[in-house]
């Protein structure tokens, strides 16, 4: 009714490849138009992988399992297997692990330390327990900006919508940061 249109489970590719303008991409607009028109690239980094495991960790600890990751094997002295394709452990890993996403023991008990850490905070505690809302995660939304009549789109790691219309509705965008600092984030812009 109001122009909105909210998509819940639709994939993340699916997001991704769909029209409408994103902020990811205006950021990407701020550096150059080159950045905008062709993204930030399809390789996801170590850093970004990390990240999906801390959103994992807090919005989804469900899927925290072995059915969607798999632990990188590590030698007696707790040391990571080396990733080498050329390998035959690495190549018995990847076999075995199929589709499942590669973690290191050592991600994955920081991962859960960080959502742990969040949950404490007071005021993201309040959002996470408010009973009196209902929580989403992922939710792909698209609207017409009625001042262009651009098509934007976002997908909020969390989006709080409380029961009671008086009351606004809240959107989380988690990131993991070396430097939590406001210059820092303001800066990273991603």
């Amino acid at each position: 009714e109001d122009g909105r249109l909210m998509i819940f489970n639709l994939p993340n590719e699916t997001y991704h490849s769909a029209p409408g303008v994103s902020a990811s991409a205006l950021k990407r607009m701020t550096r150059s138009a080159h950045s905008y028109k062709h993204g930030g690239g399809d390789t996801e980094t170590a850093a970004m992988a990390f990240g999906s495991l801390c959103h994992a960790a807090l919005l989804e600890p469900d899927t925290l399992n072995d059915k969607k990751y798999a632990f990188l094997p590590q030698d007696e002295k707790g040391k990571n297997m080396v990733r080498n394709p050329k390998h035959k452990a690495y190549q018995e890993f990847l076999a075995k692990k199929g589709e499942r996403i590669e973690v290191t023991k050592g991600d994955w008990e920081a991962a859960k330390e960080m959502a742990l850490a969040v949950r404490k905070c007071p005021e993201i505690k309040r959002y996470l327990e408010d009973m009196a809302s209902d929580k989403y995660t992922e939710v792909s939304i698209f609207w017409i900006d009625l001042t262009t009549g651009l098509l934007c789109k976002c997908r909020p790691d969390l989006l709080v919508v409380p029961h009671d219309p008086e009351q606004f509705i809240t959107c989380f965008d988690l990131k993991t940061v070396k430097d939590s600092s406001m210059q820092a984030i303001q800066y990273d812009g991603e």
